[in-house]
């Protein structure tokens, strides 16, 4: 018994020594759940000004708005629904002018990363201009 208390003491300040200390315990952070989704819609026209129309709704929400300024107001209605263990998310995108038909129909199920944009579509018109649609989950 007396050897091995003698190699003890003998170890013990190498040991000691040696041994990293333990690391501060670390504050964990669950993953933050996606609360909306924004949609972004924008518009470039061949000639003029283009234009910015940004949507945000609950996620695995609905939402119904007339968007638009001036003589050519715009019904929108969107549907979220997304599945943050696969990083999916689904859209569907519908707008139209106030008489006239669907101008803009989207159903897009883009991978998405929380806080990053996602692009949903880009649609070069016949005429000239384009159209760009982009989804972000914050």
């Amino acid at each position: 018994m007396h050897h091995a208390s003698a190699l003890l003491e003998l170890l013990l300040p190498t040991l000691l020594a040696t041994t990293p200390a333990p690391l501060p315990i670390a504050t964990l952070r669950a993953a933050t759940p996606v609360h909306t989704v924004e949609i972004e819609i924008v518009e470039k026209p061949d000639t003029g000004k283009r234009t910015r129309t940004r949507l945000a709704l609950p996620a695995n929400g609905k939402l119904e708005a007339w968007v638009g300024s001036g003589a050519r107001p715009r019904k929108c209605s969107l549907e979220s629904h997304h599945d943050l263990a696969r990083g999916e998310l689904t859209i569907d995108l519908r707008c139209r002018d106030l008489d006239g038909p669907e101008e803009l129909a989207i159903w897009a199920r883009p991978q998405v990363v929380p806080g990053k944009r996602a692009s949903l579509a880009s649609i070069e018109r016949a005429g000239g201009g384009s159209i760009e649609i982009s989804a972000t989950m914050r």
